[in-house]
């Protein structure tokens, strides 16, 4: 409060006492000099009773304008006020200047009853920052919140939320993208949303013989597709039923012209080769296709009867023929073979037996650059080779038909209504396309 008192200049007291009563400026003898320093009364008295009736007489609060006085210096007990007294009339003025709380968001004002008043903005703590809730607290000042549900960018698979001093924060989520499908990689993008790419990759099966795909929809599909030439001439199913066997499709040629038109459409992964009659030696233009075919690094099971009159073939295989086979014989696995074709994905007994049909049976092979023998005919141990693996465990050569073993004069040893002969295909075609 401020205190400020103003008194104007009084008129002098009249001194118009009696004159009988002695000098009005000394008074009377016999009452002393009783109004010697007083304010002297205006009024006709005797001048023993002079004082009886002064101008100083105490006035209600607002002062006495007569004097120019005020009570209490006008103090009003508002901290706010600027008190004056003027003209003998108390002015308690506000003044928000006196009421600055230092605190940038309040609108400080001076009540002249209630002292001061601090009115907490909110707009006046704006940060700039779209996602913050900005108040204003009349004791602490400014103070943002973020609220994360003003963040929202419409793209499911991002993380919304309100950075105090960067704002807005969008965080893609990958885990956010699972659609489900075990061949696509699921990412997220800031912009276009979850983004599923099919990789055939994540579909290998660990057949070397399966295609691989995946779908977007569907997830993987592993089918595998063998090209087949059968030559018994209708006589026998027995390749295309072991394919099947597999869950793989055949895609069956009698002849030369449709082997090789089905061969340069292409569209599979493995080929089997069983003639027991159709020709005397491997067509030229089949050949060519097979050589590239297993320099390419493909999967071959191949079983001809008159391979020892074809060295250009035997080549190709990386195989040489000792003896012509003109009988059935027996065949054997070789205990010393890294592989046992008659236990694998199909399971038979040793030793494999089959009726004589053809006239030229097959023939008696030995590996020539590399593989090995893993079955004998006749004796396990000592005998010659019925089936060779070479070219790097991708070729597999018969020395005897499987058309004849599997079928036309096949057995089912045992009794699981499967020709052995047919089962043994499976296993063939199982270790190129899988490994042991």
């Amino acid at each position: 409060m401020a205190t400020t008192q103003v008194t104007p200049n009084t008129a002098a007291a009249s001194t118009t006492g009696d004159s009988a009563t002695g000098d009005s400026a000394t008074g009377d003898s016999a009452t002393g000099d009783n109004a010697t320093e007083g304010k002297v009364d205006s009024t006709t008295s005797d001048s023993t009773t002079s004082d009886s009736t002064t101008s100083d007489s105490t006035g209600d609060s607002s002062g006495d304008a007569t004097t120019g006085e005020c009570p209490n210096d006008c103090d009003d007990g508002i901290g706010c006020t600027d008190d004056d007294c003027i003209d003998g009339v108390c002015i308690n003025a506000p003044v928000d200047s006196l009421c600055d709380d230092r605190l940038d968001c309040t609108t400080d004002t001076c009540d002249a009853t209630a002292d001061c008043q601090h009115e907490p903005v909110d707009r006046l703590c704006d940060d700039g920052i779209p996602c913050t809730v900005d108040t204003c607290d009349a004791v602490a000042g400014c103070g943002s919140a973020p609220d994360h549900t003003v963040c929202d960018d419409g793209v499911a698979c991002t993380a919304n939320a309100c950075d105090l001093k960067t704002g807005c924060q969008y965080m893609p989520d990958d885990a956010m993208c699972d659609d489900g499908v075990m061949c696509t990689t699921n990412t997220c993008d800031a912009v276009a949303d979850c983004q599923y790419v099919p990789s055939n990759a994540l579909c290998d099966d660990g057949n070397a013989c399966t295609d691989d795909v995946c779908d977007a929809a569907l997830d993987c599909g592993n089918t595998a597709a063998v090209l087949v030439y059968n030559g018994s001439g209708g006589a026998s199913t027995a390749l295309e039923d072991a394919v099947t066997g597999l869950g793989y499709t055949p895609i069956i040629t009698t002849d030369e012209a449709s082997f090789d038109a089905v061969y340069d459409m292409g569209d599979f992964t493995a080929v089997v080769i069983d003639n027991p009659s159709t020709f005397t030696t491997v067509p030229v233009g089949m050949r060519t296709r097979l050589q590239d075919w297993v320099n390419g690094g493909g999967y071959l099971v191949f079983g001809f009867w008159n391979l020892d009159a074809d060295p250009a073939m035997q080549t190709v295989l990386e195989v040489s023929v000792s003896v012509s086979v003109d009988a059935p014989l027996p065949i054997h696995p070789d205990p010393a073979s890294p592989i046992d074709l008659f236990n694998s994905v199909e399971t038979f007994p040793a030793p494999l037996i089959y009726a004589d049909v053809w006239n030229d049976n097959g023939d008696q092979l030995s590996p020539a650059g590399g593989g090995f023998i893993a079955a004998r005919f006749t004796d396990a141990l000592a005998g010659p080779g019925a089936i060779v693996v070479s070219r790097g465990d991708r070729v597999l050569t018969n020395g005897f038909m499987i058309t004849e073993v599997g079928e036309v004069g096949g057995t089912d040893a045992d009794a699981d209504m499967v020709l052995d002969g047919e089962e043994l295909l499976r296993n063939e075609l199982a270790y190129l396309c899988t490994g042991p």
